[in-house]
């Protein structure tokens, strides 16, 4: 398992957890927007929020948070996020 792995499985487990105590999707949807508009950020080269640094990936490529972003994308749809097709389509870049 690789960081990026890892990373999902943390985003993943914190959104199932608060799924499972409130059972309502659209209260869980905040935290899936914020951090799907974190990584969508990132993507595309900037950190408006400084968030990289809390969430501990400030050195990663950007083909490792297009990885997490598609790794992400199939929950975050459950949650009613609306992931972007331009970062879901075509190949990942290399590092």
């Amino acid at each position: 398992m690789d960081r990026v792995d890892k990373r999902a499985e943390h985003y993943l487990g914190v959104w199932n957890d608060s799924y499972a105590q409130v059972n309502d999707p659209g209260i869980v949807n905040w935290a899936v927007t914020a951090a799907m508009r974190d990584i969508e950020s990132w993507v595309e080269g900037w950190d408006p929020n400084g968030a990289k640094e809390s969430a501990g990936v400030e050195d990663w490529s950007r083909s490792e948070f297009i990885r997490l972003y598609r790794a992400l994308s199939p929950t975050a749809a459950f949650f009613e996020y609306a992931p972007r097709s331009d970062i879901l389509s075509g190949p990942v870049p290399d590092s």
